[in-house]
């Protein structure tokens, strides 16, 4: 026994590091971090407590937190860092439980791995980066970028007592982690479908593309006889670690029919944590295969090397042009309909896009058989040249036969999203993209059922925000009070936070649905009155952390309560309390936008100032319905711009608010009248800095863009007053209309602007193509008599006070 398990390990230690991590390294941290068991010996699922999606989304997320924590460290250390500290492909579990590695019969493996980064002391070398990541993150990378196909559990025993860890407070959905194998690892959901992509070959891609010199000459590789060496051929690195991996060795003639094929499609699972939740398109965590399958590559290998493929050429150039560009930005294009249309040496110019892949791998065919018998040549055992032709023949037909099925998009809820066609003239179709600064209060106190409901709404409405860094930001809490005593004492109210100024979906859509409503301590539900002073003191801290800013995100209180109506019509204390909370909230934040959700509108309508139309009823539809309305309707709220020294109109110059806003898409900003109530003459200028803008202004409607009379096209380089004389002639700071802005992104004429840069608070465009946009103002006064008019009342009372005053003295 003893023998065999060292047999198994020596093995593993010598074998080609099919991966940018070594074996010690895998076990030094990988291993004792993420397959690590409960002190009951159970196996967490992902290696995570509480699992984070497999979703572009969560890494798009965790890369944005690398790059928060490392600004200058460039885009190709960037990939460095992924690729040496998260891959260790074709890994496998044996029956001993041993970690082994696979890979096909009669070949060399040991020039292949060299092909990624050609400088061997580089490829030794640690990333020198900032981690900014908690086990659980590092764990979630480590699933999503080593791409293996995992046959059997590691430990049967184990697996057969886990499912009991991820039950929780259910009421009886089975879940064994032992079904769900065999399981794809090192793949991830994109848009939200059953359409996955081998994350790993995206991304060394990318890093094969940024090679000053991907080409490698067949002479270097002593191991190839030079008779079989075409003369003056030379092998591409980026084709070699994305197509012609994927294609010859899930082909490999030798073992054809076992590991050396290409599995099809799975399904995704969510295992139920927290509460017992049908969790699998909100927070993806397991990619399961159909029974029995054997393969060590897929569809989603296939998919992830041709979009690695696409972003390393289109990357090479466009680093050049611009070498602040961050990884976020490419894939949250390249996974966009837009894309990212960028000039090659091998495509031309090209629309680098998810929705155009079939059509770019297909125009570079002739390039790609010929790549194909190289890479052969690289890996082979058998050299003869018979040998040669009827494998690579053989894989091209296979790839000819399943390419079409694989690369094109025909799921179709991805279908439908890059088809659509997006139009400034039609701003009703446009999708918005205000900043937003989101509040979620979750009910705790009308049974498990009802907070099931409430996690579900939340969980598809998390999905559908534009959570990102310069973006929107959400937190959950739940109605019961923090126990502390210090806080009690001056009057603090804390709810219990399931996720604080997230700017992760993925993150919010996971953690949401992975609670209970009841605690580990039994933390009781608050009562009502505490829980609205919560909300108000929470939104108070918000507002004094902002005053400085000119240009805040938009306040949105989400609120469950599902009280039913009480019988006795008998005012008690409590609901005289929960008034005066309410009163309190209501005049204290007339900039936030509270929509209630419970029963029914009726009975919740009081907490969005009596307003039916912020009111909805949690219960009548399904989950997801119910989230889509509540999307629409909060997507329409606006973000504020502010002017905190309007008293005396102190350094009005300097405040000046920058941002960004993507192409085809529309920001809603208000200026509430606070800031201007006294302003005899005031401008707001809108500058357009490095492409063009529409911006449309009134102060009748929140959406003034669906006014195209009030529309203004600012080209770019140039700037836009909205000019005002006496903007509250007669009315006050609460009965003084707001100006209404809508900031809209129109395409530019030079397809390949790709120049966005970071702005002067350290925020980073989202996107390459965005456009960068400023406000600034001048006269905007909220004190001093500029404002008081000469209206024929006043005079009156002016000539009476001066006739009394000219009789007494």
């Amino acid at each position: 026994m003893i023998l065999q398990f060292l047999l198994i390990a020596g093995l593993s230690l010598i074998s080609p590091a099919w991966s940018s991590m070594s074996r010690q390294e895998f076990e030094n941290s990988i291993e004792l971090m993420c397959f690590k068991t409960d002190e009951e010996g159970k196996y967490f699922v992902n290696g995570q407590k509480n699992p984070l999606p497999q979703t572009l989304e969560n890494f798009i997320a965790l890369a944005e937190k690398f790059e928060l924590a490392n600004p200058k460290i460039g885009l190709k250390n960037e990939l460095f860092y992924f690729l040496r500290k998260y891959m260790y492909n074709n890994y496998e579990f044996s029956k001993l439980g041993e970690v082994t590695r696979w890979e096909p019969k009669d070949i060399k493996l040991d020039d292949f791995k060299t092909l990624w980064e050609p400088s061997a002391s580089l490829r030794m070398t640690q990333p020198d980066a900032r981690d900014p990541f908690t086990e659980d993150e590092k764990c979630s990378l480590f699933h999503m970028i080593t791409h293996s196909i995992l046959r059997i559990p590691r430990n049967k025993d184990n697996v057969e007592r886990a499912f009991a860890n991820y039950t929780g407070h259910t009421d009886g959905r089975y879940f064994s982690l032992e079904d769900m194998y065999p399981l794809e690892q090192g793949v991830i959901s994109v848009r939200s479908t059953n359409v996955a992509v081998e994350l790993g070959k995206v991304l060394v891609g990318m890093y094969a593309g940024l090679q000053d010199d991907r080409t490698r000459r067949l002479e270097d590789f002593p191991r190839i006889p030079p008779d079989q060496i075409p003369a003056g051929e030379t092998l591409d690195a980026l084709y070699a670690v994305t197509l012609s991996e994927v294609i010859i060795l899930s082909t490999w003639s030798a073992e054809y029919g076992g590991r050396e094929k290409l599995a099809q499609d799975g399904m995704w699972v969510a295992a139920p944590i927290g509460s017992d939740l049908e969790t699998r398109d909100i927070c993806p965590m397991i990619y399961k295969l159909k029974e029995g399958e054997e393969a060590a590559y897929s569809a989603s290998s296939l998919r992830g090397a041709a979009d690695g493929f696409i972003l390393g050429e289109v990357t090479h150039t466009l680093a050049q042009r611009n070498s602040d560009v961050k990884l976020s930005q490419i894939l949250r294009m390249y996974y966009s309909r837009a894309g990212l249309i960028e000039k090659t040496d091998d495509l031309g110019i090209v629309w680098a896009s998810f929705c155009n892949r079939e059509n770019l791998i297909t125009s570079l065919e002739n390039t790609l058989e010929h790549q194909l018998r190289l890479f052969y040549l690289l890996v082979t055992n058998s050299f003869k040249t018979t040998s040669t032709d009827k494998s690579v023949n053989f894989a091209w037909r296979f790839y000819q036969e399943q390419k079409t099925g694989i690369l094109r998009n025909y799921n179709q809820a991805i279908a439908e999203y890059c088809s659509k066609d997006y139009m400034p003239d039609r701003p009703e179709n446009l999708p918005l993209e205000t900043p937003l600064d989101i509040l979620a209060v979750l009910d705790t106190s009308n049974g498990e059922e009802m907070f099931k409901r409430q996690q579900l709404i939340l969980g598809h409405l998390a999905r559908a925000i534009d959570l990102r860094y310069s973006g929107s930001r959400l937190t959950i809490v739940t109605d019961q009070k923090v126990p502390s005593a210090a806080a009690s004492a001056a009057g603090t109210v804390t709810l219990r936070p399931i996720v604080s100024d997230t700017y992760s979906s993925a993150c919010a859509a996971c953690a949401v649905t992975q609670i209970s409503s009841r605690t580990e301590d039994n933390i009781p539900s608050a009562p009502e009155d505490e829980v609205v002073i919560g909300i108000d003191q929470y939104l108070q801290a918000r507002k004094d952390n902002n005053t400085v800013q000119n240009g805040v995100s938009g306040k949105v209180v989400i609120y469950f309560n599902f009280e039913e109506e009480s019988k006795t019509s008998r005012p008690t204390s409590l609901h005289a309390r929960v008034e005066r909370a309410l009163k309190d909230l209501h005049l204290r934040h007339l900039d936030v936008t509270m929509y209630a959700l419970g029963r029914s509108p009726e009975l919740v309508k009081k907490y969005s100032r009596n307003d039916g139309a912020y009111a909805m009823s949690a219960v009548d539809e399904a989950e997801d319905m119910v989230a889509s309305k509540l999307f629409d309707r909060i997507k329409t709220a606006p973000a504020t711009l502010q002017y905190n020294g309007c008293m005396d109109g102190d350094k009005e110059k300097s405040a000046v608010y920058e941002d960004f806003v993507s192409p085809n898409t529309i920001q809603h900003w208000v200026m509430p009248a606070k800031y201007f109530y006294k302003s005899s003459n005031l401008k707001i200028t809108f500058e357009a800095q490095n492409g063009p803008l529409r911006v449309c202004h009134n102060r009748a409607t929140v959406a003034p863009e669906l006014q195209g009379k009030t529309c203004q096209d600012i080209p770019t380089g140039q700037r836009k007053d909205f000019a005002h004389s006496h903007p509250c002639k007669n009315f006050d700071a609460f009965s003084c209309s707001p100006f209404y802005f809508a900031v809209i992104g129109i395409n530019v004429s030079d397809t390949m602007k790709h120049d966005c840069e970071d702005i002067i608070n350290g925020n980073q465009c989202r996107t390459l193509d965005q456009t960068k946009f400023k406000v600034h103002h001048e006269g905007i006064r909220c004190n001093g008599s500029t404002a008081i008019m000469a209206t024929p009342a006043l005079l009156l009372l002016g000539v009476l006070l001066i006739n009394f005053f000219s009789k007494k003295y």
